[in-house]
């Protein structure tokens, strides 16, 4: 009986600890992002210009080999299958339903 009452207190002081700092979480999220989105809206109502970073990252070029290509194509062919077979079994259904 004492380890159940134990229990029970210990899982309510979780429940309210987690509760109470997912509150506080959520306050500084919602303030966090309107502070961003104020920002924002600054930036808009002076007409600058604002520039993403760009990527200056570039990846060689690729040889593909047999083994490559054959799980694209196969790859393609199973989508198209799919495709082809949901929009046939949407048909019967919508001819069904009129």
């Amino acid at each position: 009986m004492k380890r159940l009452l134990i229990d029970a207190i210990f899982i309510f002081v979780l429940v309210s600890l987690g509760s109470s700092l997912q509150n506080h979480s959520t306050e500084d999220i919602k303030e966090d992002l309107h502070d961003q989105l104020q920002s924002f809206e600054e930036d808009v109502a002076m007409h600058r210009e604002i520039r993403t970073p760009k990527d200056t990252v570039k990846l060689n070029d690729i040889t593909e080999n047999k083994a490559s290509a054959f799980a694209r194509e196969a790859s393609g062919l199973v989508i198209d299958v799919l495709d082809t077979s949901v929009s046939a079994v949407s048909e019967v259904f919508h001819g069904l339903l009129e």
